[in-house]
């Protein structure tokens, strides 16, 4: 609900429940976001170490997924 205060101002009201629930996802969502920014920071690492390891020199390249 929107009520009018003052000219330029106003004050919304929403009731405790609500609020609770807004409350709820915004818990939410920055527990979330902590998880993607270590995910990122996680692949940051690992593909600065790829950089840092040599190719190899001829033959066949293989990994642990490909076999």
């Amino acid at each position: 609900m929107l009520n009018s205060v003052e000219a330029g101002t106003s004050v919304v009201t929403i009731p405790a429940n609500v609020w609770e629930v807004i409350q709820t996802q915004a818990e939410s969502l920055k527990s979330k976001d902590k998880q993607i920014d270590e995910l990122v920071a996680l692949l940051k690492q690992q593909i600065a170490e790829g950089k840092k390891m040599p190719a190899q020199q001829g033959g066949n390249a293989t990994s642990a997924v490909a076999g």
